[in-house]
C-alpha cells in the first residue's frame, strides 16, 4: 500500500510525461507534502484517487447542472464507482 504522498508524486510524474508529449508547457501539479493530505484525512494512495475521483464527479455536476452535489460524500462510493458516476452525467 501506498501512501497519499507517494501517489501524488506518481500522478505529477503521469501528468507531467502527458503534457510533455503534446506539447503542453505549463500544469497543475499535487500537493505531495504529506501533512497536507493528512488535513483531508487522506493517508494512502487509495484515498487520494478516491477524493481526486470525488471532486472530478461534483466539479462535472456542478458545470453540467449549476448546483454542487453538497448531499454527497466521498466515503459513499469507491473511485471507480465515482469516476462511473462522473462519466454518466
Amino acid at each position: 500500500m501506498i501512501t497519499a504522498t507517494e501517489r501524488a508524486h506518481q500522478i505529477n510524474i503521469e501528468t507531467a510525461a502527458r503534457c510533455t508529449e503534446r506539447g503542453i508547457t505549463c500544469w497543475g501539479e499535487l500537493v505531495t507534502d504529506a501533512a497536507h493530505w493528512e488535513e483531508y484525512g487522506i493517508h494512502t494512495g487509495a484515498e487520494l484517487d478516491r477524493y481526486l475521483a470525488y471532486c472530478d464527479y461534483v466539479d462535472t455536476y456542478k458545470e453540467l447542472r449549476n448546483i454542487k452535489p453538497r448531499w454527497t460524500r466521498v466515503e459513499e462510493h469507491t473511485a471507480e464507482e465515482w469516476r462511473q458516476m462522473a462519466a454518466d452525467l
